[in-house]
């Protein structure tokens, strides 16, 4: 079945092999129905999520192929496609196909959207790009783009920010590497993002860096972190010493 759909189109040999092998072996259409889905897939798909994937196919099309391993005919990655295409009466998708072994399969299977996830986010380049994306006629996905719109607003009105009072645009991956220098290690996680007006802007940043000299923390994160942590210690100890100190 999987040889069958390879013969059609066969990936050229390499000009020069380098360190990084191309496991890819082909590229052809496939019944989605044939396609055998991966035992060990951990990812589940919300009815949202395949909404706006039906909608991102009807408003766009196929731009990525299903990956499919030639040696255990199964998928690594387009599960959701896959079952997306058989109920929407599909002919064919669109697949490539990899050589892997058994233990190979299983460790792109776990890490190849995982990596994917890691990505941070340039909440002002992702704002002007949402600027830019047209009306869609599908409510779902026009939905999720909306959704999207109303979460990066706020990066559009950011002014310029000096280095001693804002993050650099290469912060995060600087904390980072700070916090494995001092034996930090763990995931990180983005919490939150403020959305404020000129003069609060200002005014906050202010605040952070008075804060940061005090506290002597590196970083607008750590600064914040801490200070959320000294006003929660404070606050518990008030409650503890009898509450609000007003005419309740």
């Amino acid at each position: 079945m999987v040889q069958a759909n390879t013969e059609a189109i066969r990936m050229p040999e390499a000009p020069e092999q380098g360190a990084w092998a191309s496991r890819i072996t082909g590229h052809g259409f496939a019944e989605p129905g044939q396609l055998l889905a991966n035992p060990l897939n951990a990812r589940i798909h919300p009815v949202y999520q395949q909404e706006a994937m039906t909608g991102a196919l009807n408003e766009v099309g196929w731009i990525a192929p299903v990956i499919v391993n030639q040696r255990t005919e199964t998928i690594i990655d387009g599960h959701m496609r896959v079952a997306l295409a058989m109920r929407e009466g599909e002919p064919t998708v669109p697949v490539s196909y990899v050589d892997l072994s058994p233990q190979e399969e299983r460790v792109a299977l776990a890490v190849y959207d995982r990596l994917g996830a890691m990505a941070v986010i340039d909440d002002a380049k992702m704002a002007e790009l949402l600027k830019q994306v047209p009306s869609l006629n599908d409510d779902a996905l026009a939905g999720l783009l909306e959704d999207m719109r109303e979460t990066f607003a706020g990066a559009l009105y950011m002014p310029a920010q000096d280095s001693e009072a804002a993050f650099a645009p290469n912060e995060f991956e600087d904390y980072r590497e700070a916090r494995e220098q001092r034996g930090l290690g763990g995931q990180m996680q983005k919490v939150m993002q403020l959305f404020l007006d000129l003069d609060e802007y200002d005014e906050v940043m202010s605040c952070v860096k008075d804060l940061a000299g005090v506290y002597g923390t590196q970083n607008q994160t750590e600064t914040m972190v801490e200070c959320v942590k000294r006003s929660h210690a404070a606050e518990m100890a008030r409650l503890d010493d009898g509450g609000d100190d007003g005419d309740g």
